[in-house]
């Protein structure tokens, strides 16, 4: 969802925040936590509907999909990928048809 998007919600909602508040006795919900799903690049690539990971790498390198290196001492890099930003660059990359 798009900033402009989140604020005409916001103040589609506004005339319904006293009956909110008055429900959950003006405490707001809070987030559930979860941790950090990190895909491997063949993961990423199926998603993705890629056969190989070249393609995945070639995104990564070119600055469009971010990737976070995991490093262990004396091992060697692994690159994983963020569900969060893969579904990022599919949304970044997802037309909307004209009406």
């Amino acid at each position: 969802m798009t900033d402009n998007e989140i604020k005409a919600l916001a103040k589609l909602l506004q005339p319904y925040r006293g009956k909110v508040e008055e429900v959950w006795g003006r405490q707001r919900p809070r987030a559930v936590s979860s941790p950090t799903e990190l895909l491997t690049i063949p993961e990423t690539a199926a998603v993705l509907g890629y056969k190989d990971r070249g393609t995945v790498y070639d995104l990564i390198s070119s600055g469009a999909l971010r990737a976070v290196d995991i490093r262990a001492t004396g091992r060697q890099a692994k690159t994983r990928v963020r569900r969060d930003d893969l579904q990022d660059f599919i949304d970044s990359r997802t037309r909307r048809s004209p009406r």
